[in-house]
């Protein structure tokens, strides 16, 4: 017999390749990931990058996470205090292909904080920044206090000046004011192929205009929205709790062991690839992926106005009798 409980998850875009039971992991209770350059699902043929969960298959709820090149060189290490989530905390740091390092960031329950500082692939500094939390922001701002070109040239000092802001998924650039963004910027979506043009007033947002492939206008006033089911979280536990009570007959009893589930949803809304990432019996797998398609459609993520692909995962305790 099989009992089931959703556990609480937050609304996090997990760019993860959800691999079969027979994916190669380095150790057995690693789990590794396939992706591309700016982050999307890649397949074990044919991907750029692979990011190795240590001990997620273990009981424990955190993880050390490293990413790697395909060449094997290192490009990130850190800790997920929360695995299923990939909730990020302690020192993020990145790193080059030939070695250098990229970046060293802080975290605190998923939110970037403090003093971070950036370099070039050369080993030249490329900025120095500090998170700071806005009264009016939800998250932590950027303020970018120095910043130099890749010719050594300084061209924020202080906070104020040009600022040119790039990373595998995005570019964007525009003029800085005591250190935060200040009237137009305008930059690319590499993953998701737009352009956007974007106002801000000392670092807020005021509003923002992205042209897709096809020349379409997306106006919005968030930069990234998550997915998330239509009726939201509790719409989803209820209709889980509804078919799990139905299939054991009204029977609920204790929950054992967590088993992690990839969602992916798309730009519609609509979930595929839910893949039990564990291994479990064919029955087991069946009736997980059975009753969470039966949800049906989600509410998409959002990426500055564009309805955008993303990855999940669920964490669901079973008992098995």
């Amino acid at each position: 017999m099989v009992k089931f409980l959703l556990l609480h998850f937050g609304y996090f875009a997990l760019y993860c390749l959800l691999i079969p039971n027979t994916a190669k992991a380095q150790e057995e209770n690693d789990y590794v990931m396939y992706l591309d350059t700016v982050g999307r699902l890649a397949s074990e043929e044919h991907y750029d990058y692979t990011r190795v969960l240590k001990n997620f298959f273990s009981q424990g709820k955190a993880c050390v996470v490293f990413d790697y090149y395909k060449s094997g060189q290192r490009k990130l290490v850190g800790t997920f205090s929360d695995k299923y989530q990939m909730v990020k905390t302690g020192v993020f740091m990145t790193y080059y292909e030939n070695g250098k390092l990229e970046s060293q960031i802080s975290y605190e329950d998923d939110q970037p904080v403090g003093k971070c500082y950036f370099w070039y692939e050369n080993g030249s500094k490329k900025a120095q920044c500090e998170f700071v939390q806005l009264k009016s922001k939800e998250y932590p701002v950027l303020k970018v206090e120095q910043f130099w070109s890749r010719i050594a040239i300084q061209r924020v000092v202080d906070g104020k000046g040009h600022f040119q802001d790039e990373d595998e998924t995005s570019a964007s650039e525009g003029e800085l004011y005591n250190g935060f963004k200040h009237g137009e910027w305008w930059g690319t979506d590499y993953k998701d192929a737009f352009t956007f043009t974007e106002i801000y007033n000392n670092g807020e947002l005021v509003s923002g205009v992205s042209t897709d492939s096809i020349g379409q206008k997306h106006p919005y006033k968030k930069i990234y929205i998550p997915a998330h089911p239509v009726n939201g979280l509790d719409g989803l536990y209820n209709h889980l709790e509804t078919k799990m009570r139905h299939h054991q007959k009204g029977k609920m009893d204790q929950f054992f062991s967590a088993v992690p589930v990839g969602i992916v949803i798309e730009p519609s809304g609509k979930p595929k690839n839910i893949t039990v990432l564990q291994h479990v019996n064919s029955n087991l797998k069946r009736q997980i992926i059975s009753f969470i398609a039966s949800y049906g459609n989600w509410e998409p993520a959002v990426s500055r106005g564009i309805k955008s692909e993303v990855s999940m995962i669920i964490p669901i305790y079973v008992r098995l009798q």
